[in-house]
């Protein structure tokens, strides 16, 4: 029993140094890509009137990726680092962070920063997923009603939110992250618990 609880705390130990690390060597990929998305993107402008457009509902897999419906939607400001794909930078002033969003998501992607799960911020269905690292979404449940959110496309444009609501959803909720009738919500952000089967979800409101 002794040498089982040794072993315990010896994995624990392991596990923890590895996500640290995963932490550490994550935050400094995104610090990277942010020096050059400050080189390239213009000086900032306000959102423009949003496109109207209905998105495909995603019900299989949380993290299945999503494709752009290209036929309904104007083409979207992007631009590629090192060979990855950015739309622009998400920021969060209550927790000091202000990251480089990804086009797409993959587990690759996630651990270079938070990714597009699905919509667009021009057509106020934006949802951005990231892993729970410290230094990307590890601490929005800290988030209160009231605080800014501000999304910078790559061209730009900047969208200000003020969240809303804040919840945690089922794993197998996938439908609940988009927004309905009843809750229309222009930003989402959302990470895994720690335990990997809830989902901590920030929903905002654009202001402007």
């Amino acid at each position: 029993m002794i040498l089982l609880g040794l072993l315990s705390i010896l994995a624990a130990g392991v596990l923890i140094a590895c996500n640290a690390y995963q932490n550490q060597n994550s935050a400094k990929q995104a610090r990277t890509v942010l020096e050059q998305l400050n080189g390239i993107m213009p000086e900032s402008q306000p959102a423009t009137t949003p496109v109207q457009t209905t998105l495909p509902t995603v019900t299989d897999d949380l993290y299945a990726p999503y494709e752009q419906p290209e036929e309904t939607l104007p083409p979207e400001p992007q631009t590629v680092i090192d060979g990855k794909t950015y739309i622009g930078v998400i920021e969060i002033p209550a927790l000091n962070l202000r990251l480089p969003v990804l086009s797409q998501w993959s587990y690759p992607n996630l651990k270079i920063s938070p990714c597009r799960y699905m919509g667009r911020a021009e057509t106020d269905d934006l949802i951005l997923a990231a892993h729970n690292y410290r230094s990307h979404f590890g601490r929005i449940a800290n988030l209160n009603i009231g605080d800014a959110l501000i999304f910078c496309a790559v061209d730009g444009t900047v969208y200000r939110y003020t969240v809303s609501n804040l919840e945690t959803l089922r794993g197998s909720d996938t439908e609940l992250l988009q927004s309905d009738a009843d809750d229309a919500w222009d930003l989402t952000l959302f990470t895994c618990t720690l335990g990997g089967k809830n989902r901590v979800c920030v929903r905002a409101e654009l202001i402007d």
